[in-house]
């Protein structure tokens, strides 16, 4: 896939997000908060970020 290309399946996802209500700022804290989660879990592990 080009760097200019859309991933469908994000496009796809996005769409999804929206039709059932979610709010730009909700699917961009939803994403936040799962990489805080994955960073604290590798810290935990001993694993550097």
């Amino acid at each position: 896939m080009r760097k200019d290309e859309l991933d469908k399946e994000w496009v796809t996802l996005m769409v999804e997000a929206k039709q059932i209500g979610l709010t730009i700022d909700e699917i961009r804290d939803y994403f936040t908060d799962k990489g805080a989660e994955k960073k604290l879990e590798a810290k935990k592990n001993g694993l550097r970020v």
